[in-house]
């Protein structure tokens, strides 16, 4: 079954555009748009680029340390003259080293794990602006239509009053008519005005969310559409309660936690060996003969360096052993809690999309019989049996049933949203598939 909380009211629109050139816009749009400019998510996206150039570099780790230098001197006798004149040095030194620890490997998977945990939070900051957008842009619409209703009142009111003071002109309406109409139509128009400043309002912060100026004119172009989806929250908890990125988010914690232990064990429990080589040398006349003035050497070096300290308990290296370990058990401990908490919120966002269908199914129900209702006063009023006060109550009602549509059709979309939320999911096309209907 699929309704559009539409309004079968004549041609009426959004409120009017503040510009002659409105910026129109629909919710696939709207959604591309957030998705280039909206500024949160370009923060992280940047974050997730810095992770991941510091994990493409992270075997920069196994590079060894080189230097070189070169020098050249000249000196000569200040005080003695031995008739030496002044003598010329020319050095030079090449040097490599290496250290090998064993909580290297450690270190380098951190990295990676690091870009896994940006990259998950940039596609859960993606999805939650897909939603967001959805919700915002859908709420818009609805508020819109509040709008339209509410005029409509307004015109009715003026109307009604036109024709009231023309009954009261014959005989034919009593000067508490005149008043009572009168009274209907003051009371509306602030109503209107609230109306359609709240909508303005939200158009400027549906622009911010999409990365624009919030003076930027907006004019949105969609319907609120509703379609019946009954969600089996047994099998959606066991299709996607695994894939929610903050049980995925847990899980890397719960790897990186146990990856700090290994490099803080490893650097802290086994040796460390260290490779060195170097070459250096000299020229002490480089203009006479070189064989007789140059001078150099080459040296190799290994080394070992044997934590001993650190298999003490009271030591510094094994106290930070144990908070690596009761950081692992504390990670362990939130993946269970985040997995409870995901596999409450999933059944009862499902529930709520039942209950809300069922006040969407009441609301396009209710809203027949206003209609006819508001039909009989009026002609009930025209033949004399009705007061104007029961007219303007019939009024009310159908209107309140109409605006009811909305708010249940916004509402039961809000409510998909929250589902897809709880799923991690941008799309409502995985939840329309027929093995997760019940």
């Amino acid at each position: 079954m699929v309704l559009v909380a539409g309004l079968a009211l004549g041609a009426l629109g959004p409120p009017a555009p503040l510009s002659a050139e409105p910026v129109k816009m629909t919710l696939d749009e709207a959604t591309d748009r957030a998705l280039a400019q909206n500024l949160d998510l370009l923060l992280q996206r940047q974050s997730q680029d810095s992770a991941r150039r510091r994990a493409d570099q992270a075997w920069s780790e196994l590079l060894p340390s080189v230097n070189a230098s070169a020098g050249v001197s000249r000196s000569r006798s200040l005080l003695s003259d031995s008739g030496s004149g002044s003598t010329t040095q020319v050095t030079g030194s090449l040097s490599m080293g290496l250290a090998l620890r064993p909580g290297l490997a450690a270190t380098i998977r951190d990295t990676r794990l690091e870009l896994e945990a940006e990259t998950i939070t940039t596609t859960a900051a993606r999805t939650g602006l897909i939603n967001a957008v959805e919700r915002e842009f859908l709420y818009l619409v609805a508020n819109a239509g509040t709008v339209d209703l509410e005029e409509l009142a307004l015109e009715l009111a003026r109307s009604r009053l036109e024709s009231v003071q023309t009954r009261y002109r014959q005989g034919r309406a009593s000067e508490l008519d005149v008043l009572e109409a009168q009274v209907a139509v003051a009371q509306q128009e602030p109503v209107v005005q609230a109306a359609r400043a709240d909508y303005e309002s939200g158009l400027r912060e549906f622009a911010g969310l999409l990365g624009m100026d919030p003076a930027t004119d907006l004019e949105l172009d969609g319907e609120v559409t509703v379609e019946e989806i009954r969600p089996d929250a047994d099998r959606l908890v066991g299709e996607f309660l695994a894939t929610r990125s903050d049980v995925i988010a847990a899980r890397v914690e719960l790897e990186s936690a146990r990856n700090s232990r290994r490099e803080t064990a490893g650097n802290g429990r086994f040796p460390t060996i260290s490779v060195s080589a170097g070459w250096s040398g000299n020229v002490a006349d480089p203009s006479g003969d070189w064989s007789d003035a140059a001078q150099d050497s080459v040296s190799l070096g290994l080394s070992v360096s044997i934590p001993v300290d650190s298999w003490i308990p009271a030591s510094s290296t094994g106290q930070a052993i144990a908070s690596a370990t009761d950081q692992v058990t504390a990670a362990r401990l939130r993946l269970d809690q985040t997995l409870q908490t995901a596999e409450r919120e999933i059944r009862d966002a499902a529930a709520q999309v039942t209950a809300a269908w069922v006040q969407v199914a009441s609301a396009d129900a209710s809203v027949e019989r206003a209609q006819r209702a508001y039909e009989m006063t009026e002609e009930a009023y025209a033949q004399g049996s009705r007061s104007l006060l029961d007219v303007q109550d019939a009024q009310q009602s159908y209107l309140s049933a109409r605006q009811s549509v909305l708010a249940t059709a916004y509402q039961y979309r809000a409510a998909l949203i929250d589902l897809r939320a709880a799923l991690s999911l941008d799309s409502l096309e995985p939840l329309t598939n027929e093995g997760v209907n019940s």
